[in-house]
Parts: C-alpha cells; structure tokens; sequence
C-alpha cells in the first residue's frame, strides 16, 4: 500500500513513536523469545505491550514531547493506559 513520506524538522515526535513501536517490537517480543504475532494471540503479551506503552506515554508527557505518529502506524498514546487512550478491550482488538 501506499505510505505518504513525511519531510518535517520536528523529528522528535516521530522518533518517540518509533521508539515506542520498536520497544514491543524488539524489546518486548525478543525478551520472550516469540514473535510479535505470537506474543499479541496471548492475552497477557498485548497487556505487557500496553504497560511498555504507558510507559513510553508517561514519559513522553513528563517531557513535553507531543506524538507524532508514523504513517501506517497508530497512536502509542492511543494504545497506552493514558487519558487519551482507547478503551482496553479496542487496545486488545487492535494489537
């Protein structure tokens, strides 16, 4: 499918995003020693995933770091225990 390039000097966003994504991704899939399809059929992979999100979340906020979300991708704020986040049984649809 076709993904739109972004050219924009506000990378900080962006790389947030990224960092969120690559953290369940990388982090959390590879720790467990399971591929991410695999990690997201169990329920308790997608409420570790949450909790790294919320996390990243509440880290991004304390920093003043607005999201800026990769195209093709969704918000971590969205998917984060947040204020602005999805209700959990959306969380566990999307993921």
């Amino acid at each position: 499918p076709f993904i739109p390039t972004i050219l924009t000097s506000d990378l900080e966003g962006y790389r947030w995003h990224k960092l969120g994504i690559n953290a369940i991704i990388n982090g959390l899939a590879g720790s467990v020693q399971s591929s991410l399809g695999h990690l997201f059929l169990s329920s308790l992979g997608r409420k570790l995933a949450i909790a790294v999100l919320t996390e990243i979340s509440q880290i991004m906020q304390k920093l003043g770091i607005q999201e800026r979300v990769v195209p093709g991708s969704i918000s971590i704020q969205k998917l984060s225990n947040g204020p602005s986040g999805f209700p959990t049984f959306i969380k566990h649809i999307v993921l």
